[in-house]
């Protein structure tokens, strides 16, 4: 509580230095051997009679106007380690401690997470920052004596995130801003092109990464040129006219990369809640000859005395990017003697470091080390002899085996006990695609939601089905290593007590969907003594669930549009009209959960109704083109219909955000429309694009341009199936297949509707939870307690503990690999072993595994293999991405992939229907992430339902 409503007064740097980092005060080295910046040769100070006068006063020195940018010589308004990482990020906190120690750093100031919070709740920058960046530009050109957009000694600058926590990868740089067209084509030097090129690809606005340069004859200028023209129909923006205009574009396209829906999903991941925004860390670019990165303990040998030094030419960039291959060198801690070189022929200027100059460096990180308390990691670069840091960070202490060991000790314990009472086999749960780890909040409400008594049990019983007392009292769904996984015993109860039928356990292993098809295999062990007593009200049970849904399909779709569209649209305008600020606690209490019940419910039962109808209809016409024809004419007549499912909200939202960039109307409309969804949409954790309209600007940027394919029509779809069905001498077929296709091709659309309703409603909860966390004063940590904790830490007992325990517990989680299908009785390994491969590669090079097809199509590249907590905004083409699932939301910015692999998922689930409309082959193939590995070259044919491993890899 108290560190996140700290005061934000003068106090020195060495009495804030990151107890994050370390539970004890730091102290800065008293004394340092580095040269300071301005002994460099490149950027040294020019004579006082050359040196500009000072910038006149500005904003940033009005003691009434908001403070946004602080140079590193600046003391800062803040109190305590957790202030000045919550104002200024880790990167700056890092720098301004470098500095304060006298270690020589490149000059520059930060702006503040303040600015950034404020960017994304107003849809613009703060008023002040404009004026208060371009006063500090001003003063590092006096600093460094070089000018913004000068063509003879040009200054550009590095722009870089800097969150309170740390967030690899997942944040904006952007590296030699100031640079402009005009000034670029007066310089004309190729390597000036080149860094052109650099900056604008660094805006973030391209579909996916710039090609690799394969025509010699097309230089830098060319692609600049070429850029440049893309860009101000692209990018969302004009492009970048003068130098200052270059720097405040990187600035917005650090701030947009806060809410990417990878950061977004990263921060839901990992427990990151109380961070509000980047800072932005805006240095001069030092021309560096040499750079890298040293570990202070070697991450590869932790126990060691070692100290790691990564070192590669000019900037390093590629070196922290992953991009090369660095040399490495081994270094003793105590004697700094070199212990282990790179093998091969090093550069001259690497040789020069490993002679004279790594001692240097590496006595003076361990310095740095002193100043953190624990190991770090430290950018730096070399020019000439001139050493300068960049940044410098903890290294994350590892999991240690025994944390593992003692999370998969309690999951198994849990297992055993659901294995005793009967509940022996789980699998994982198609609510799994687009929520795969709910924080604490979100799954408390979709637990209930999840039994027989819940808003699940209620659609069961609409459609004719008595869900058993079992199944409302201890639900058909429970969390497994932070997953959601479905009991495939206590599943069958929701059609009625005593269900005599039950899942065929191989096909669930194969293929996790089946669980949305009704069982069929007959299980004679659920016999009872009572089964001939129950036997008439059973019977009577599926009678009724028969004759139901049949009618229900012919009046779905006017049942939607009456009860969601109209009704329950009425019933959310009346929801919306208290205003939360006013109702007492228990008043706000009893709202929450009469919206809950609402929403969970009254909502979820109808919106899903037309989803679950068509899901049935889809398992049983494929049941019978399995049954009655040849397989290769059933692959062909599923593609024919899939193909033909339309999707005009996608089609609606494509619309809207293709003309986002260009009419100030379609975003209005895109907010009124859709502004109740967003990325990690179904985690009650996530904002919503209304919330934030600036999340926009990165939403638009990641989305293809053009609109999904025009599906065939109904007249064309019934043609080619009769066809189909002639030329297999199956006529006979066509009146027992036909309503159902007609009810697929019906109510399948409704499948992203009922969606798109709920969560009308389900942004109603998130907003009461947020007037919840105002209340309590914690935050986002309020997702991290359980629903029924709600009235408890109402009175101010808040638990504190459990909430960071269960924090602490996620990334934990985030490493286990459990299986599909989990047997209880015989419980898996829920965690990869250390001595395991990252990915067990198919046999043989000419191997093949079978597939299920989502999305139709043929594809061949690179695979790509992507864990759950780094799924990426862009992709590259011909790349071939494999992941355990991908949220729908995250695929449009994927549409330049070949094709995706999939460890799970139906073929009407949204990712499917989404896939389908972008054209992007898809296919699920169980343990996918664990089958291939990064850059073996696959073949994938969807249609055939087969990956084959090609001979060779590829980088």
């Amino acid at each position: 509580m108290s560190v996140l409503r700290s005061s934000r007064t003068g106090t020195s740097m060495s009495a804030r230095l990151t107890t994050v980092w370390s539970a004890s005060a730091i102290r800065p080295h008293p004394q340092t051997a580095i040269p300071r910046w301005e002994a460099t040769r490149s950027f040294r100070k020019r004579s006082a009679s050359t040196c500009s006068a000072p910038p006149r006063k500005t904003a940033t020195e009005m003691p009434d106007a908001p403070r946004w940018v602080y140079r590193f010589s600046d003391k800062l308004p803040v109190q305590g380690a957790a202030a000045t990482l919550d104002l200024i990020g880790q990167k700056g906190a890092s720098l301004w401690s470098l500095a304060e120690a006298g270690f020589a750093v490149a000059p520059g100031f930060t702006i503040t997470t303040d600015a950034c919070n404020a960017y994304h709740r107003h849809g613009q920058w703060p008023a002040g920052l404009q004026e208060q960046l371009a006063a500090s530009i001003r003063m590092l050109e006096s600093e460094t004596g070089r000018k913004l957009g000068d063509t003879a000694s040009p200054l550009t600058l590095a722009v870089r995130s800097g969150a309170a926590a740390s967030m690899p990868g997942m944040l904006a740089t952007c590296l030699h801003c100031g640079l402009t067209i005009d000034q670029v084509e007066r310089i004309e030097t190729e390597e000036t092109w080149e860094a052109f090129e650099t900056y604008l690809s660094h805006l973030g606005w391209l579909p996916q990464p710039p090609a690799a340069h394969t025509d010699n004859r097309e230089t830098a200028r060319d692609r600049c040129r070429a850029l440049a023209r893309r860009f101000g129909t692209e990018a969302g923006r004009a492009f970048p006219a003068s130098p200052l205009d270059s720097v405040a574009s990187a600035v917005t396209t650090v701030f947009n990369s806060w809410n990417r829906h990878s950061a977004i999903r990263y921060r839901n991941l990992h427990g990151i809640t109380s961070a509000t925004g980047t800072a932005v860390t805006v240095q001069a670019m030092f021309p560096s000859r040499v750079a890298g990165v040293v570990f202070t303990r070697d991450p590869a040998e932790p126990h060691s005395n070692l100290l790691r030094v990564e070192a590669q030419r000019g900037l390093g960039t590629s070196v922290v990017l992953g991009r090369e291959t660095p040399f490495c060198w081994q270094v003793d801690r105590d004697s700094l003697a070199i212990v282990n070189s790179p093998s091969g022929d090093a550069p001259p200027e690497l040789q020069k470091l490993a002679e004279h100059q790594l001692g240097v460096l590496a006595r003076d990180c361990l310095k740095i080390e002193e100043i953190f308390r624990a190991p770090v990691d430290v950018e730096w670069g070399f020019d000439r002899d001139a050493l300068t840091f960049f940044q410098a960070r903890p290294i994350p202490v590892p999991i240690s085996s025994v944390q593992i060991a003692s999370l998969e000790h309690r999951e198994h314990a849990r297992l055993a006990d659901w294995s005793r009472t009967g509940r022996r086999y789980w699998v994982a749960h198609n609510l799994g695609e687009t929520l795969p780890y709910p924080t604490p909040m979100t799954w408390s409400l979709w637990r209930q939601f999840l039994t027989g008594r819940g808003g699940l049990g209620r659609l069961y019983r609409r459609l004719g089905f008595r869900p058993s007392r079992r199944a409302g009292k201890e639900g058909v769904a429970e969390l497994i290593c932070g997953r959601i996984y479905a009991d495939a015993d206590r599943y069958t109860e929701l059609f009625c007590a005593g269900y005599p039928f039950r899942f065929d356990i191989e096909s669930l292993r194969s293929d996790p969907a089946a669980l949305e098809r009704p069982p069929q295999r007959f299980d004679a062990a659920r016999l009872d003594p009572w089964f001939l007593l129950r036997l008439p009200a059973t019977v009577a049970t599926l009678l009724r669930s028969r004759r139901r849904i049949r009618n229900l399909s012919r009046t779905a779709v006017e049942s939607f549009q009456h009860e969601v569209q109209t009704d329950l649209a009425a019933a959310l305008e009346r929801e919306q009209q208290p205003v939360l600020a006013s109702l007492h606690d228990e008043e706000l209490l009893e709202h929450f959960e009469r919206r809950c019940r609402f929403v969970f419910d009254q909502l979820a039962a109808a919106a899903f109704l037309p989803g679950t109808l068509a899901s049935g209809a889809w398992s049983s016409l494929e049941r019978i083109l399995e049954e009655s024809l040849d397989p290769d004419v059933a692959a062909s007549m599923r593609r024919e219909i899939l193909a033909a499912v339309p999707n005009p909200l996608v089609d609606r939202r494509q619309h809207l955000l293709q003309r986002l960039t260009c009419d100030e109307d379609a975003r209005h409309a895109y907010l009124a429309e859709f502004g109740h969804r967003g990325p990690d949409e179904m985690e009650l954790a996530s904002p919503r694009w209304r919330e934030l309209p600036a999340m926009l600007n990165a939403h638009h940027q990641i989305h293809p341009t053009t609109e999904g394919s025009s599906p065939p029509s109904a007249e064309d779809l019934r043609d080619r199936l009769c066809q189909m069905l002639a030329g297999a001498g199956a006529d006979y077929l066509e009146p027992r297949i036909r309503p159902r296709w007609e009810t697929v091709l019906a109510l399948t659309p409704y499948r992203e509707l009922g969606k798109h309703e709920f969560l009308r409603g389900y942004a109603l909860l998130r907003e009461t939870l947020q007037e919840f966390s105002a209340r309590l004063g914690i935050g986002d940590d309020v997702y991290f307690l359980h629903c029924a904790e709600l009235a408890t830490s109402r009175l101010h007992s808040i638990p504190v503990d459990e909430i960071a325990h269960r924090k602490a517990e996620r990334p934990l989680l985030l490493r286990s690999r459990p299986p599909s299908l989990i047997d209880a009785a015989r419980p898996p390994h829920l965690f990869r072993r250390s001595e395991e491969p990252t990915g067990a590669p198919v046999h043989t090079p000419a191997s093949t595994c079978a597939c299920r097809m989502l999305a139709p199509g043929r594809a061949a590249g690179a695979a790509r293999i992507i864990r759950d907590d780094a799924l990426p905004d862009r992709i590259s083409p011909e790349t071939i991405l494999v992941a355990s699932t991908v949220d729908p939301d995250a695929l449009p910015g994927l549409c330049e992939a070949a094709a995706l692999i999939v460890e799970r998922g139906g073929a009407l689930s949204h990712l499917a229907l989404l896939a389908r409309q972008f054209g992007i082959p898809t296919v699920v193939c169980p343990e996918a992430t664990d089958r291939f590995t990064n850059g073996q070259s696959l073949s994938v044919n969807a249609d055939s339902g087969k990956i084959q491993l090609r001979d060779g890899a590829l980088d």
